[in-house]
């Protein structure tokens, strides 16, 4: 179960002490324990992954307190972690009165960093009372670990640990369940991957050769990870002018512009119709004619509701990062690789397989149709790389920055094709960029480094009059300013309905200067957002001061894309939207 400072540590604790709260949790926990032991359970599992972090160290009193109280359960307790090494908190750690320790010593597929696991084992031993849970078998990866289980585990028994336990890195639920399902991916493909089934012989095989290794066969390191994109020229990763001489030369605009994050409801017809396709039930002209006539639907209604900014409405696209891995070189996609995201919501991660490259435009045809029904500027819609990469299972053999520049020279190939066919604005959405964070705040900044840079390699391609925007959303970003200030962006739209402005405050206090589209409201809600609601929120926009309260910089628009919704709701909001977006161009005039 997991632990009670972890649990802590992750929670909002309204001025609170996370010692004090821990402290009222030890009662519960010790409740629960006391169960499971007269219940017969030989072994309980406590997590506590937040010794992963980079202050854990800090946290050495209230594991003691913690562990000192669990021991008087009687029970085997064993002290879990993963998805990093626990730094400076090891020593103390493998001190805490527990029989078991499980650590990881693999660290982030394709990261740069290795993990320090080993590192530290080998610094500062490991105790023989405990067990050793050695976690070689990765458990974020989906491609066989070959050799290097066995060899990490016999580099353990070379510096006399004997009673080690093999396992996986970490939880096996981050992995589909058996490529055995999967009879549509490349045996040459095929044979290179290792999903949890899979993982769970390789533990076994693991252990197994570990003590017939001779000294020649054990490596305590991981493999070098290669970056076949060393140079990229430096000018690739910059607009052509500055951002307060772009924005004279981009689409006019009045004051509280209004727009829409990308896509529209994917209604029971636009998906029958896509999966007919897939199958081959229906023919490319007729699925074509679908997809144009829900453009059509969709470009109208925004035309007549009054909206500055169109989208195309995505109905083509299943998955903002399956549409574009399926159009490029180096991905593969399974049948059966289902992995939970959150709740009960699962995804289809692709696997990156090989070298990204883009063989053709992916996205042109439908912007260069749905611009041809208004004369209103139509977005370009892409998914940008930091988020396809973080939404994707890695590969392990070169780095996730190279991966992540590969994408993006991808991305930037169909940013200028969408400029050639007439697109003035194009959004690069990045979700996922606070995500990919390194779970030590010491490694943020090299992180953070490729990651901008990944988006600007990807968005630079534009010229001074095509207005860039960037969508945020999923995460808190108030710790990370100053990247999304480099990203460079001309348009920032943020997730904000559900935060009580706090993004807001936080840029305006910042000093953020390129123009902001805060979410106005909730699009995870059926509800259908009155005016005013929507005016008060765009009035504590402007009590805010963000850009100076210049209601022409400040874009009206949801909190997100509008996929999950129905029609009968989209549109009775975005009406609300684009009147209340009016009545405050009226207040506004009104007071000049």
């Amino acid at each position: 179960m997991a632990g009670p400072n972890t649990l802590v540590g992750l929670a909002k604790k309204d001025g609170i002490k996370g010692t004090e709260l821990v402290k009222r949790l030890l009662p519960a926990y010790s409740q629960i324990l006391s169960e499971l032991k007269s219940l017969g359970v030989p072994e309980v599992q406590i997590h506590e992954p937040i010794l992963t972090i980079a202050d854990a160290a800090s946290l050495e009193s209230d594991f003691k307190t913690t562990f000192a109280e669990f021991e008087k359960s009687g029970l085997f307790i064993n002290l879990v972690t993963y998805y990093d090494d626990i730094g400076a908190a090891y020593p103390w750690t493998v001190k805490l009165p527990v029989q078991a320790i499980s650590l990881d010593f693999l660290g982030v597929p394709g990261s740069a960093v290795a993990s320090k696991t080993m590192d530290l084992v080998k610094q500062h031993g490991f105790p023989k009372e405990k067990r050793l849970g050695a976690g070689v078998v990765d458990g974020r990866s989906v491609w066989s670990d070959g050799s290097v289980p066995a060899a990490l585990v016999a580099s353990l028994r070379k510096q006399g640990i004997e009673n080690i336990s093999v396992q996986s890195s970490v939880s096996l639920q981050h992995l589909p369940y058996d490529k055995e399902l999967e009879k549509n991916v490349k045996a040459s493909i095929a044979d290179r991957l290792s999903f949890a089934t899979q993982k769970l012989a390789e533990i076994v095989k693991a252990a197994k050769d570990a003590p017939t290794l001779k000294d020649d066969q054990i490596k305590a390191g991981l493999p070098d990870v290669g970056n076949p994109l060393s140079s990229i020229d430096k000018g690739m990763f910059s607009r052509s002018a500055k951002f307060a001489d772009r924005i004279t030369q981009q689409i006019k605009t009045h004051a509280f512009p209004t727009s829409s994050i990308g896509s529209f409801p994917q209604t029971p017809a636009i998906r029958r119709a896509r999966l007919a396709h897939k199958k081959g039930q229906l023919s490319d002209a007729d699925y074509e004619k679908e997809v144009n006539e829900y453009m059509t639907y969709a470009i109208k209604e925004q035309e007549r509701i009054g909206v500055d900014v169109l989208v195309h409405g995505e109905p083509e696209r299943s998955d903002m990062v399956e549409y574009f891995g399926q159009r490029m070189e180096g991905f593969v996609f399974t049948e059966y690789g289902w992995v939970q995201s959150y709740g009960s919501r699962y995804v289809r991660p692709p696997i990156i397989h090989g070298d990204i490259t883009r063989p053709s435009a992916m996205t042109v045809k439908e912007f260069k149709f749905a611009q041809s029904l208004t004369q209103k500027p139509v977005k370009g819609m892409l998914t940008g790389p930091v988020t396809i990469l973080n939404w994707s299972f890695p590969r392990k053999d070169i780095t996730r920055q190279a991966q992540a520049f590969q994408l993006a020279l991808a991305i930037r190939q169909e940013v200028a094709d969408l400029e050639k066919a007439g697109c003035r604005v194009i959004q690069v959405d990045e979700p996922a960029l606070r995500e990919g964070l390194p779970l030590k705040q010491d490694r943020w900044g090299s992180y953070l480094e490729w990651a901008v840079n990944s988006f600007r390699l990807s968005t630079a391609v534009a010229a001074s009059h095509t207005q860039v925007v960037t969508h945020l959303c999923y995460s808190d970003f108030q710790d990370i300013l100053k990247a999304i200030d480099d990203l460079d962006a001309d348009v920032l739209t943020i997730e904000n309905s559900r935060s009580g402005n706090e993004m807001i405050v936080a840029l305006a206090k910042y000093g953020y200067q390129k123009d902001v589209g805060p979410g106005v409201y909730d699009v995870h809600s059926p509800v259908v957002p009155s005016v005013e609601f929507m005016v008060e929120k765009l009035q504590s926009y402007m009590d805010s001061k963000i850009l100076n309260s210049k209601s022409e910089h400040i874009w009206v628009n949801p909190d997100c894309g509008l996929k999950t919704r129905d029609w009968k709701e989209v549109i009775p909001s975005l009406e609300n939207m684009v009147k209340a977006a009016s009545q405050m161009r009226s207040q506004v005039s009104a007071s000049a």
